[in-house]
């Protein structure tokens, strides 16, 4: 009875061990299955994926033979943005420059009107025919007109400022519309002025750009080749002079 007891002992304990040893290769089998797919479909989708080559579609300079509608437009709007913008730009520098002179004259009419009431405080009224009140008081009347100039060339100097950033502002567009035309894809902002310099030295656009000056649009190039912005100014201004 004793030895069919222990020969299904062992039976039973063979049993167990060859139904646990299964499991851990099955498990070693599916991690190494698994690590062996990964690794594989991460290069195979790293090498499908190339930068694309960027579309440059701008226009080669030193090939450029003929210029085209849209480029002759954008090259008449830079025209006459850039006219604008120097005229303007003209304008506020003889305004500043008035508004100086301005300034130079109320500080010395407050220093002579000073030294005259200074004088009168000290030696009293005069009798003589064109005493030291009447000579205060021309001086005061000019010091208060020279204050009432001031004023307004100090408004006409803030406006002006602000007036050309708009002008500054718009013709920065007008570039950059220019130059993402003929550059494309290779249009840098950081680079604006060095392309537009390339693009407005070639022959053909400064051809192009001389023309605008003496036909039709040669209104655009007036103050340049036309009247003294100088001249104009004073007709705009009916003050321009008077403040000295």
């Amino acid at each position: 009875m004793k030895l069919p007891i222990a020969a299904l002992s062992s039976i039973l304990l063979v049993c167990s061990v060859t139904i646990a040893n299964p499991v851990v290769p099955s498990t070693t089998a599916s991690t190494e299955h698994v690590s062996s797919t990964v690794v594989p479909s991460s290069t195979t989708s790293t090498e499908s994926n190339p930068s694309a080559t960027p579309n440059t579609n701008g226009l080669d300079l030193s090939r450029l033979d003929s210029l085209s509608v849209d480029i002759e437009d954008l090259l008449d709007n830079y025209s006459e943005r850039k006219h604008d913008h120097d005229r303007h730009r003209k304008e506020c520098e003889l305004i500043r420059l008035r508004l100086e002179d301005q300034e130079d004259l109320v500080s010395h009419l407050e220093e002579e009107f000073d030294d005259l009431k200074f004088e009168l405080q000290g030696n009293g009224h005069s009798d003589s025919e064109y005493s030291d009140d009447d000579e205060m008081e021309r001086t005061e009347f000019e010091l208060q007109n020279g204050y009432s100039k001031l004023i307004r060339l100090e408004r006409k100097d803030k406006m002006c400022r602000l007036k050309h950033t708009r002008f500054t502002r718009q013709l920065k567009l007008v570039k950059i519309d220019l130059v993402k035309s003929v550059f494309g894809a290779s249009f840098n902002i950081e680079l604006l002025e060095e392309q537009l310099s390339l693009i407005l030295s070639h022959s053909l656009v400064k051809q192009y750009l001389e023309g605008l000056c003496s036909g039709e649009q040669s209104s655009a190039c007036r103050n340049d080749f036309g009247q003294d912005p100088d001249a104009e100014q004073q007709q705009q201004d009916p003050d321009a002079g008077q403040e000295s």
